[in-house]
Parts: structure tokens; sequence; C-alpha cells
């Protein structure tokens, strides 16, 4: 039998919904520090989404080399239904982002035509794929 459960960070066990008529997150700020190095790492997002409150706070912070294109990061988590983001990059190996949690119908008004539909389980795989191009695997350098 075994007694050892990996934790799995894109199954938090709190209420909320990606479809925002169903029910409404209760986290005011979810704050991915370094944890977006998982091959899932939109996944991660999705959830960041789900259990947030309307208006909730999404940070990052993020190593800096890790990005291909900021600025398509940026409209990647627009397009999940997060608004205009702050962005730090005055350090010089991590960018930090604030962005701010829309309601879908709202998002779905603010975005542009490459918006998708989060309730799409099709639309959900297409974002894993889309987000392995934008942002480099880890890599460890042994010390």
């Amino acid at each position: 039998m075994n007694l050892l459960r990996m934790p799995d960070i894109i199954q938090v066990p709190l209420p909320g919904s990606l479809d925002d008529r169903v029910g409404n997150g209760m986290m005011d700020i979810v704050v991915c520090c370094l944890s977006l190095m998982s091959t899932n790492w939109v996944g991660m997002i999705l959830e960041a989404r789900r259990i947030l409150k309307h208006d909730g706070e999404l940070r990052i912070a993020e190593v800096t080399s890790r990005f291909v294109d900021v600025d398509l990061f940026v409209t990647f988590i627009k397009s999940i239904g997060f608004s205009n983001p702050t962005k730090d990059q005055s350090n010089t190996h991590f960018i930090l982002f604030k962005f701010k949690k829309l309601p879908l119908t709202l998002a779905k008004n603010q975005r542009d035509s490459s918006s998708v539909d989060l309730l799409n389980p099709q639309s959900k795989l297409e974002l894993i794929q889309t987000g392995q191009k934008l942002l480099k695997p880890c890599i460890y350098k042994r010390r």
C-alpha cells in the first residue's frame, strides 16, 4: 500500500471554478515565485485563476533567462483572463509581474481574437502546447 502521495499544485483543494458564473474563488492573491518550472506551468496559472476571487491578484516572479519573449508571455496570460500587468524588470535576474483576474465576460471583451474558451478541454490542451513555447526549460548547474 502506497501511503505517500505526490502533491499536485494544479489541484488545490479550495473552492472556485474556471466558470465565474458557477463559483468564485476564495483567494485574494496567488504568488508564483519560481513555481512555473514544471512542464505544465499553464495548468498552474489556470489553477491560480480558478481559486482567485474576482479582481484577485496574480503575482509572478520568474527567472529572466527563461522567457522567449516577455511581451508574448504577457499576451498569453491576458488571454487566460487577466488584465494588463505591472511589470518590473529592474532586477537583472528576475522579472516580476502583477495581474488582476477579470471575470470571463469582461475578459472576453478586453481580449483580442486570440482569446481562448477556458471551459473547453481542447482549448486547455492548446494553451499547454502554446505555453511550452513561451518559457525555456530550467537548466540546473551542478556546483
